[in-house]
């Protein structure tokens, strides 16, 4: 998926000290429940979701919920926090979030981003409704979490999703204000959200390089060709690296400035996404290369001199022609 890993859990992000490039997105997996049919969650209904407090995750001190919860609001849906998420939803898609599900196909269990988002704007007024919901519909909603991640000192409020094997976060969404000061806040806000910029896909639209007219090029049995060349190099964790919190690479601090500048283009290019509203997962330190023969300047992420990152990974499986074999034949 990408290439360069500084963060493992989450995206590329400039939300932290250490800069990221971009990934997946921890917590158990939760059964459908064993009824056809199952009660309204209390989780909307009676507490609203600004009270919902995960106890599932086991993530770091600084991602647990506050000790002290924050004062009930009252139960009406205009003013819940995912009423809010809801609607920074609608606004920022109001054709609907595009996938690659089929309209009509509803999947409780979907670890796509893109489409988990499309059926939640839809299913949003069924929480609260006061309607029984079917088991599907009640282990969707019951994969909705709310925690309060400690942010630049402060506590905020999340709407965090995990994957279904419970080992990555796929959304990490801020619970918007309900007032913007202006259209351009409002606009700012809804981009920094986490995928809020992806294709389809599930890819950064900004740092996409191709285009339709490529895959005219492409035969009959290209297919895993072309769908490299859409998606990337998408990696398989088998675990969850340590989390990286020390100092980045002495260079990045001898050329703080020419740092700075190149992150910053490599944003402007669509490179790196960011900055976001969390604390990414960062595993590995950023560093910098300086050519002074050259005057060229530029930031690196080396992951391959860290064994976190490989160790951490599934091996890809390849079949490979060796000569000595093509020479006998």
């Amino acid at each position: 998926m990408d290439v360069l890993v500084n963060d493992f859990v989450d995206r590329h992000s400039l939300g932290s000290s250490t800069t990221s490039t971009r990934t997946f997105h921890p917590v158990d997996s939760l059964g459908l429940p064993c009824s056809e049919v199952c009660p309204q969650s209390s989780a909307w209904k009676d507490v609203p979701f600004n009270d919902y407090v995960d106890k599932h995750s086991p993530g770091s001190a600084s991602e647990h919920p506050a000790s002290t919860p924050e004062p009930v609001v009252e139960p009406d849906h205009r003013h819940s926090l995912l009423h809010l998420i809801l609607r920074e939803l609608h606004y920022w898609y109001p054709d609907g979030c595009p996938t690659l599900t089929s309209s009509g196909e509803f999947d409780p269990y979907t670890d796509s981003a893109q489409t988990f988002k499309a059926q939640l704007m839809e299913l949003g007024p069924t929480f609260y409704s006061g309607r029984p919901l079917s088991a599907a519909v009640q282990h969707f909603e019951d994969r909705l979490s709310r925690q309060r991640l400690r942010i630049h000192g402060a506590r905020k409020s999340f709407l965090v999703v995990y994957t279904t094997d419970g080992r990555h976060r796929l959304l990490v969404l801020k619970v918007p204000p309900r007032k913007f000061s202006s259209d351009e806040s409002r606009w700012d806000h809804a981009r920094r959200q986490m995928t809020f910029q992806d294709t389809a896909d599930g890819l950064f639209a900004p740092g996409v390089r191709y285009t339709e007219k490529l895959f005219e090029w492409f035969r009959p049995g290209e297919e895993s060709l072309e769908r490299g060349c859409r998606e990337g190099h998408r990696m398989e964790f088998v675990l969850k690296p340590p989390r990286y919190r020390r100092d980045n690479h002495p260079s990045c601090y001898e050329f703080a400035d020419r740092s700075e500048a190149n992150l910053l283009r490599s944003v402007g290019k669509g490179v790196l996404e960011g900055p976001l509203h969390y604390e990414p997962w960062s595993v590995i330190p950023l560093g910098s290369i300086y050519q002074p023969e050259k005057d060229k300047f530029r930031n690196v992420w080396n992951a391959r001199a860290s064994r976190v990152v490989n160790e951490s990974l599934e091996p890809a499986s390849a079949d490979y022609d060796y000569l000595e074999d093509i020479l006998k034949h």
